[in-house]
């Protein structure tokens, strides 16, 4: 009986690896492209770049690890635009920015007077780069719970300098969620 649980123990454990095989491949295939894409010194043609984000009232706080990663980039970014509502239609309650979150480097804080929901990370910072006649920069959109690749926004801004000259918004989905350790796929 022992052999045959073996035999197929091992029957399976192959066609379980035949089925990890082509994932394997394919996450070398982007690790290679990455890594042959910075080795060629492609740049973001100097382009400005911007991440922005936004959060609600109760996760304000917690905002430190996904600014960490921001600032330890490959390629950090010119600026970290944290976009805040007057009013959390989702929490019902006024947003209280605590002072410290101004204080991070690069860090600015972008006060608009509505909630556009998940759209709040992006609107007002397109807006106002089109007012101000910077219809060159790069905008990089993240989640307030999420630790981002040393290397994400650079591949990233080097994928989309690639593909457009004008102001571009891009979001970012290579990361950690920063609460459940799970990887988006």
């Amino acid at each position: 009986m022992l052999p045959l649980i073996s035999v197929v123990l091992v029957f399976l454990g192959v066609l379980g690896f035949k089925r990890l095989l082509p994932g394997i491949r394919k996450r070398r295939r982007q690790v290679r492209f990455i890594r042959e894409t910075l080795a060629n010194g492609r740049t973001s043609n100097d382009r400005r770049v911007i991440a922005s984000l936004s959060t609600v009232p109760d996760r304000i706080g917690n905002l430190g690890p996904t600014i960490r990663s921001l600032l330890t980039q490959t390629r950090p970014p010119d600026e970290i635009v944290l976009v805040i509502p007057e009013f959390s239609i989702r929490g019902q309650w006024p947003y209280m920015v605590p002072k410290h979150v101004s204080r991070w480097p690069r860090m600015r804080v972008l006060e608009c007077r509505r909630d556009w929901g998940p759209a709040t990370k992006f609107i007002p910072i397109v807006r106002e780069e089109l007012a101000a006649c910077r219809g060159n920069t790069l905008i990089m959109v993240v989640g307030d719970d999420r630790v981002y690749p040393r290397d994400a926004l650079e591949t990233s801004s080097i994928t989309i300098s690639n593909c457009t000259g004008r102001l571009s918004v891009f979001a970012v989905q290579r990361c950690r969620e920063l609460w459940t350790g799970v990887t988006p796929g």
